[in-house]
């Protein structure tokens, strides 16, 4: 039996298939033309479309990124036959490739190229509805997109017939696989298609031998991390001196609903912290966090270490801005479908839970005056060597968390309640503002009379808290806006406790 070529296609099979989808587009560009005479230009506008799609899906073969089916699943080869956007880009992107060096923004724009004539081609195929909201298919595409499209899509015909593939030696079949895995890695990626490797692709200016070029980097990255980690293990204890000095450094994406970012602010912060950064990306609701650890810390230790400092930087994140951040937050609010269709009418509706599942924290922009409360309480947050007072903050994070899982398919609003009260709770007691033999209710009015103008409407939490802990359950359907209104209750105590400390500190 023939070796499969990247675990897909055999050779002479995939060239038979090349060939056909290049004869066929090569007729759906004779058709395009007929039918462009025959002022059917909306419709010469899809064959010609089609045509491309063709030519990509050639591409996509000739690269060996589309095995057969395996283990019973879809295969790539008829995914990519219902991706028609991502045919349309490599049959659009495919003559660049290993010609001149690739940008970001030149994929970006072919994507969107690809995009476009994908959305124009469905325009002028399908009358909508409602004729007085749209325009007839016939009228949709103008004369002269249909003669762009075709002498495009007759452009890449003609190129692709002169194009001859050769068998693939093993190395470079072995080199494919590798290339079409490593594609699919986001981290992998970025780096594939970062300027170095670009400018590589340009001076080699045959893919092929870039793909090979490309795998012994990485290769020699991963021998190189593994020696790395060999020699960490092995490391001795570092001197007192040399304890302190930064060693690891972690990169993190949190999401926030409560804040939109801007980097100004952020300036101010990282101006003064020197191993806690952030920034922002080209998303307001997205904060890059990145801290560096000492070589204090051993390899054995990195990963506790890393995850208990990560979510201490996150505690005082969200107690300081007393909005939400969190590694990921809640997608399927309000729906749990894609698409909704009445049949009957032939129209889409929507159709959702109402009030959605999500905090109305107000609009607001993460400020310098919120970052110096985050500073704040990450300086007075207990660490783990005060284990005897991490207890409010262990119930806190564990609200964060639940509020991060609560969707129309799994409720959490009142468990993340019931944590943001403990956590309010234990905080009142490990603080001296409350001591076990004394009523709870009264020790809060007391000590919130003057913190907080509205403290009766917190003071109905705090009832609803109790009753909840003493029964250990709900004694009634508790809302969203009540477990938010718990942590902003927390966040207020919290930091107003750090001041105190702060002010005793510096007296």
């Amino acid at each position: 039996m023939m070796e499969k070529v990247a675990q897909g296609l055999e050779f002479n099979e995939s060239q038979e298939v090349i060939k056909e989808c290049i004869t066929h587009a090569g007729d759906l560009v004779k058709g395009a033309k007929f039918l462009l005479e025959q002022q059917l230009g909306h419709i010469a506008y899809h064959l010609a479309t089609l045509a491309l799609e063709e030519i990509g899906k050639a591409t996509l073969i000739g690269m060996q990124t589309v095995p057969f089916k395996q283990n019973g699943s879809q295969s790539m080869l008829e995914k990519v036959g219902d991706d028609h956007v991502k045919k349309l880009f490599w049959a659009l992107w495919g003559p660049s490739f290993g010609k001149k060096r690739i940008t970001s923004e030149q994929i970006e724009s072919y994507k969107g190229l690809a995009k476009r004539i994908h959305e124009t081609r469905l325009a002028g195929l399908y009358v909508e509805p409602s004729l007085k909201s749209s325009i007839p298919p016939r009228e949709v595409i103008s004369q002269k997109e249909v003669e762009n499209i075709i002498g495009i899509a007759e452009a890449r015909v003609k190129i692709e017939e002169v194009q001859k593939l050769k068998d693939l030696d093993p190395e470079t079949k072995n080199n494919l696989v590798w290339f079409s895995k490593a594609a699919q890695d986001i981290d992998k990626r970025n780096l594939i298609f970062g300027k170095k490797s670009m400018d590589k692709l340009q001076e080699l200016r045959q893919p092929r031998l870039w793909i090979s070029w490309m795998k012994e980097q990485f290769d020699k990255a991963e021998q190189e991390s593994h020696e790395l980690i060999r020699k960490e293990l092995k490391r001795e204890e570092p001197a007192y001196k040399e304890t302190e000095e930064s060693k690891w450094k972690f990169k993190m994406r949190l999401y926030t609903n409560s804040h939109s970012i801007r980097q100004k602010p952020l300036n101010w912060w990282n101006n003064i912290s020197h191993y806690i950064k952030f920034y922002t990306t080209d998303k307001k609701e997205e904060l890059i966090l990145e801290f560096t650890l000492p070589k204090a810390v051993s390899i054995h230790a990195l990963w506790w270490a890393g995850w208990g400092h990560s979510r201490r930087i996150v505690t005082a994140l969200n107690i300081g801005s007393r909005g939400y951040f969190w590694w990921y937050i809640p997608k399927q609010i309000s729906r749990f479908y894609d698409k909704l269709e009445d049949l009957e009418n032939n129209s889409e509706l929507r159709v959702e839970r109402s009030p959605i599942l999500k905090l109305d924290w107000g609009h607001q922009a993460l400020k310098e005056q919120d970052l110096k409360h985050v500073a704040l309480a990450f300086r007075y947050l207990p660490g783990p060597q005060n284990k005897n007072k991490t207890e409010p903050f262990d119930h806190y994070i564990h609200g964060l968390s639940l509020l991060s899982k609560n969707d129309i398919h799994l409720r959490f609003e009142a468990n993340a309640f019931l944590e943001f009260f403990q956590a309010f709770k234990t905080g009142m007691k490990i603080y001296g503002d409350w001591k076990v033999d004394e009523n709870f209710e009264e020790a809060v009015e007391s000590k919130f009379k003057e913190i907080m103008p509205d403290v009766h409407t917190h003071l109905e939490l705090t009832k609803l808290g109790g009753e909840f802990e003493k029964i250990n359950r709900p004694p009634r359907e508790i809302t969203l806006t009540e477990a938010g209104g718990m942590k902003i209750f927390c966040d207020t105590y919290f930091l107003d406790t750090f001041y105190k400390l702060d002010k005793v500190k510096h007296d």
